[in-house]
């Protein structure tokens, strides 16, 4: 819950920043934001590596080595993302557009400060102390929403770099001192094997995703005005935040998924716990859903009213985030059992399919809504195809097959029926109210699956623990 409250004040004071910018300043830190998301890879997934190497090492005893682990990967994160940043430094000379040029230069100390604290959370998630990720995550937001507050409308866009570089900085200072971390400049080759030989998986994984993510951003930004960019971009903020709820479901299980497969071996297991626990976040996400996209039309109109266009764009990217869920635990099934590359061609399909559907509406003429469009078909034809090679079992035959699907997709079908009968209806309370009412059978079978979730979950816990102590 903490983890959700650090990043929805996080994103809170973004959508503060948005208002106070406005759409063309707030289009520039979205361009800011976009050549961050590609310098992360400079660390060769070594923050990755920490969340799946270190309960794998607990898992088979060898506790003792997490330090040397953790160590060769600070300096190694360390010590390329200082040459990302430099290479960005130096490509201000030569690629970027005047109008970022000035933001991106000192934005580059901003960017190692994000790489470090990205590394301390994945090691504190690794030792499975969640708790003081949260905190963290909340001390950030907060951090982050106070100076753009006070900052953003006297000093614009250089607001955000200082509240961005500030915030990180004390939440480091944070996990440091709560977690116990230390951080040492030392390469110790006995660990780099196990560091870059995960690491480099999640490497290119992670740029295949990264990639995979922004097509349809980088479209926008090559093919509309940089207003129209940042009011594409707004409409993802809101989107973000319901994918917290998925994300934080992958992060929070895999070090749990980790150790199951660590100490049993048992493929299908960890395939069986996965689908449940999706078949219940399934129940529950289109509901959050359905109310986010009732809400987003009077939250946009009262409180971004120069961001109105991002209304309609919103609501259909927003429907993304159903299959963004199967997306996170068939990424998570791959990396419990330590072929995390085997997502790759499914991602490379997603990119090929998203680019040239986005760019066949661009050529046609069409708006720039129609790129959200495109996010949503691709994300629901990748999420069919992953379903496809994680979770159907092919030896029941086809009719279990089609019944296992219908049990994924159904919530999401009735939710959309419920909220266009729901959006009918006049008034935002009036529309919550019919639609939570219409929603109440989804809800009540979420209750009764999390109890079967909650018996499984304990014994499969202790039979984990047993094989161990054996």
């Amino acid at each position: 819950m903490s983890k959700w409250a650090g990043r929805g004040i996080s994103m809170f004071a973004s959508l503060i920043a948005a208002r106070m910018l406005g759409p063309s300043e707030f289009g520039i830190w979205s361009a800011i934001l976009l050549v961050f998301s590609y310098a992360y890879f400079s660390e060769l997934g070594v923050g990755l590596a920490m969340g799946r190497q270190i309960p794998y090492l607990k898992s088979k005893g060898r506790e003792g080595e997490i330090p040397g682990v953790i160590d060769t990967g600070f300096t190694v994160l360390l010590a390329t993302s200082l040459l990302a940043a430099l290479a960005i430094f130096i490509g201000t000379y030569f690629f970027f557009s005047e109008s970022i040029v000035s933001y991106l230069r000192p934005a580059t100390a901003v960017f190692v400060a994000i790489q470090i604290y990205i590394f301390c959370r994945s090691v504190c998630r690794g030792e499975a102390k969640f708790v003081i990720q949260s905190k963290a995550e909340v001390i950030l937001g907060a951090s982050y929403l106070l100076l753009v507050a006070i900052f953003t409308r006297r000093f614009g866009v250089y607001s955000l770099l200082l509240a961005m570089l500030t915030a990180n900085m004390v939440a480091i200072a944070y996990i440091l001192k709560a977690a116990r971390i230390r951080l040492n400049l030392k390469l110790r080759r006995k660990y780099l094997k196990l560091v870059l030989g995960m690491g480099i998986q999640f490497f290119f994984i992670s740029i295949v995703q990264c990639v995979y993510l922004t097509t349809d951003k980088l479209l926008a930004g090559r093919f509309f005005p940089v207003r129209e960019f940042g009011i594409y971009n707004m409409a993802f903020m809101f989107s973000i935040f319901l994918n917290l709820f998925s994300q934080a479901m992958h992060e929070s299980f895999i070090p749990y998924t980790t150790m199951r497969y660590a100490a049993t071996g048992d493929k299908e297991g960890v395939r069986a716990y996965l689908l449940s626990l999706l078949r219940m976040l399934n129940l529950f996400l289109p509901v959050l859903i359905g109310l986010v996209c009732i809400s987003v039309g009077p939250a946009i109109k009262y409180f971004l009213p120069g961001y109105i266009q991002a209304v309609s764009i919103t609501k259909i990217v927003i429907f993304a985030n159903f299959f963004y869920l199967t997306f996170n635990m068939s990424v998570q099934y791959f990396t419990a059992i330590g072929r995390p590359v085997k997502w790759i061609p499914y991602m490379l399909c997603g990119i090929l399919f998203n680019l040239v559907l986005g760019y066949t509406f661009i050529k046609m003429g069409l708006g720039i809504q129609w790129l959200a469009i495109s996010v949503l078909v691709t994300s629901a034809f990748i999420s069919l195809l992953l379903m496809l090679r994680v979770f159907i079992d092919y030896r029941r035959g086809a009719l279990q097959a089609g019944l296992l699907l219908a049990r994924i997709y159904w919530p999401l079908i009735y939710a959309l029926a419920a909220y266009f009968l729901a959006r009918k209806l006049p008034g935002f309370f009036l529309q919550a109210g019919v639609f939570l009412l219409l929603a109440m059978p989804l809800l009540l079978v979420v209750f009764r699956l999390k109890r079967e979730f909650s018996l499984t979950y304990q014994r499969i816990d202790s039979n984990v623990w047993d094989m161990r102590q054996d």
